[in-house]
């Protein structure tokens, strides 16, 4: 399979695309995907236990190649985890240790990936 990675006007096309989504989190799926290097399969299965903000770390459990990692996380990937946390609150959605940080608000279930909403 060939790598591909967004260019500087297609990243600028999707951000300004995804700010007129009336989904609640696609352009925080977006721009954490751009914040970290992680694949859209392992930001959808993140969970908030996965993360440790003392230590700016996020902690990828089974990774496609089947091989575990950590990601550092830069101030800005913390500033929109604490961004969906505000916004799961505002939807009533769960925030637990043991709760999906992207999750469907209407099943509580995980998004898998994004791509539908792209």
């Amino acid at each position: 399979m060939k790598q591909w990675f967004l260019g500087k006007g297609e990243i600028e096309h999707q951000l300004k695309n995804c700010r007129t989504s009336s989904h609640p989190f696609r352009c925080l799926f977006l721009v954490l995907l751009l914040h970290t290097g992680a694949r859209g399969g392992e930001i959808g299965a993140l969970k908030w236990c996965d993360i440790n903000f003392n230590k700016r770390r996020w902690a990828v459990p089974l990774r496609k190649n089947r091989l575990s990692m950590e990601i550092a996380l830069s101030k800005k990937a913390l500033v929109v985890l604490e961004q969906i946390k505000l916004r799961s609150g505002a939807l009533d959605m769960p925030r637990t240790e043991d709760s999906w940080v992207f999750a469907n608000s209407r099943t509580q279930l995980s998004y898998t990936s994004m791509h539908i909403t792209f």
